[in-house]
């Protein structure tokens, strides 16, 4: 069929054509912006899951219908290694410095004379001079940067403005528990603080399922947000991501056919996407059969391999070691206790590649003195490959 009109978006990131099996994320977000008209405050709102699960999507989505409200939107990502603190506070300067132009080019921005000024402020201290700024306002950035001290200045600065609109600021963060923690205790830390004021700020992340004990170790209080776990989708939801954007088009698939991709995803939204797009491309004369979804199936993982292969290119020979045990014991969690017996190895010897597994994002700890994988399918994909040479 023709592949201009395929419906689905296997890529990562990309928004499927509909949030199946979501409703309920949705309405908890809707009640932040209801509440906010009311001048009630809420939980910040915090998304946890596996990679691969529609995290990101849910967190665009939430974007979008802050932004149909009338609030402001700021977004951000997670990111680690040497200089990640300074990109994280220069990214969030230019997402000051773009709402500022928007404050800028509206009527009435006499009002936000203190909030233009405060994030000018924030710039040039981060060390950004954007669109925004004035030819005066331009020395070289300070050596140290107080994170949560200018930003608490922009949201105090923006708060009175915010409550008379009935709008709100909305910060929204990718991979939340790759923030360095001085950006991310800079945000709970605001965020505290608003809430505690009756401001209408939130911080809406989005993380690893490591991401609650993250957050703890910044700031105790963080215990009390509200985080929702963002899982597999069950067969109804499923099968409604597959067959419904078809029908919307016109192409019949299959009972047969759907079943045997809602299956072989076993809930997982990127790869009923992934499915469905080459079932599409698979399908003749608008109708998709179980033959065609087989083809599909077979497609598709082909063009997974590369969402595997990328993770495990990552790991070291030890790591490496390190993965296949767990492969070995899953789907459940491995103890590194049974890891290092499986190995024959100390204990402690996991130390190092447990560590670095954990950095690099491929493992998570759901549990004290456990290991799990951060992607579904992981495991099954390293059964899938030749023994590695000793």
């Amino acid at each position: 069929m023709d592949a201009t009109r395929n419906p689905y978006s296997p890529g990562p990131g990309l928004a499927p054509p509909a949030l199946a099996g979501r409703e309920d994320d949705l309405r908890a977000f809707d009640t932040i912006l209801g509440r906010a008209e009311h001048g009630l405050a809420s939980s910040p709102l915090m998304l946890v899951g596996l990679r691969g699960v529609g995290k990101t999507v849910l967190l665009r989505a939430f974007r979008q219908r802050a932004e149909a409200a009338g609030w402001h939107a700021l977004s951000l990502e997670g990111e680690t290694g040497a200089g990640a603190e300074a990109r994280v506070a220069a990214r969030t300067a230019r997402e000051l410095d773009l709402l500022s132009l928007k404050f800028r080019r509206r009527r009435g921005r006499a009002g936000f004379a203190r909030a233009l000024a405060s994030i000018e402020t924030f710039s040039v201290n981060a060390g950004v001079t954007g669109a925004g700024l004035t030819v005066a306002s331009r020395p070289k950035a300070p050596e140290a940067f107080d994170f949560e001290l200018r930003l608490f200045e922009v949201v105090d600065c923006l708060a009175d403005r915010l409550m008379r609109d009935r709008a709100g600021l909305a910060v929204f963060v990718d991979e939340f528990q790759d923030l360095p923690p001085v950006a991310a205790g800079a945000l709970v830390g605001v965020q505290h603080a608003a809430s505690q004021r009756g401001w209408p700020f939130y911080v809406i992340g989005a993380g690893l399922p490591n991401l609650p004990s993250v957050l703890a170790r910044l700031r105790s209080y963080t215990e009390r947000y509200a985080y929702r776990t963002i899982g597999r989708l069950d067969d109804a939801a499923a099968s409604a991501a597959v067959v419904g954007p078809a029908e919307r088009l016109g192409v019949e698939i299959a009972d047969g056919a759907a079943r045997l991709m809602v299956a072989e995803a076993r809930g997982y939204p990127f790869f009923l996407q992934t499915f469905a797009y080459e079932a599409w491309l698979a399908g003749a004369d608008d109708r998709i059969e179980p033959d065609d979804a087989e083809v599909a199936i077979s497609r598709g993982y082909d063009a997974l391999e590369g969402f595997f292969s990328a993770r495990w290119d990552r790991a070291t020979r030890a790591e490496r070691e390190v993965l296949r045990a767990m492969a070995e014991q899953a789907p459940a969690p491995s103890p590194v206790t049974a890891l290092a017996a499986r190995l024959g190895k100390p204990v402690g010897s996991l130390g190092p590649p447990r560590r670095s597994l954990i950095d690099k994002g491929l493992v998570y700890v759901p549990e004290r003195g456990r290991l799990d994988f951060t992607a579904l399918g992981m495991a099954d994909w390293i059964t899938r490959q030749d023994p590695p040479t000793r």
